[in-house]
C-alpha cells in the first residue's frame, strides 16, 4: 500500500517548526536527500539566512562522509550527539511525541498500523497540525 518505513524528523532549533519528510529506505542515500532538500528550502523562505549548524544522534544516515562533505562545502557545523542520549536531541523528543500521537489516533479510529505513515501525514498536515517541539 505505501512504501514509507520511516521518517525524517527535522525541527528548526530557532522556530521549533517541525519538518516530516516520510522515508522509502531509512538508507543514507534517501536521509542525506531529505535532508538537502529541506536545507535548500529553509534557506530560500528567508533569503538573508542560512543553515548554520546540524544537531543529530549519532547514527549513519546523516553523520557519514559524503554529508560531512556537503556541510563542510557549505559552512555548515555538524554536531552528533554523543551515545545514548536522546534527551539531548529535540528530534528525539518530538518522535517520541508523534509515535505517542499515532498509537493514540490509530487505536481510536481503528486502522491497522500499516496505515501509520497516512496517520503521520494526517496529523503534520497544516489544518491539523498537532506536533510541537
Amino acid at each position: 500500500m505505501n512504501a514509507e518505513k520511516a521518517a525524517l524528523v527535522i525541527v528548526d532549533g530557532y522556530t521549533r517548526f517541525t519538518t516530516v519528510y516520510p522515508l522509502k529506505p531509512k538508507e543514507a542515500p534517501a536521509v542525506n536527500a531529505a535532508m538537502k532538500r529541506y536545507i535548500a528550502w529553509a534557506e530560500r523562505q528567508f533569503a538573508d539566512c542560512k543553515v548554520l549548524t546540524i544537531v543529530s544522534d549519532n547514527g549513519r544516515e546523516l553523520n557519514n562522509d559524503d554529508m560531512k562533505e556537503w556541510y563542510q562545502e557549505r559552512g555548515i557545523e555538524f554536531l552528533p550527539n554523543p551515545p545514548h542520549s536522546s534527551h539531548l536531541n529535540p528530534c528525539e523528543r518530538v518522535r517520541q511525541t508523534l509515535v505517542h500521537m499515532l498509537k493514540t489516533v490509530m487505536s481510536m479510529v481503528g486502522l491497522p498500523m500499516s496505515f501509520w505513515m497516512y496517520a503521520l501525514k494526517w496529523l503534520h498536515s497544516p489544518k491539523t497540525d498537532a506536533i510541537t517541539a
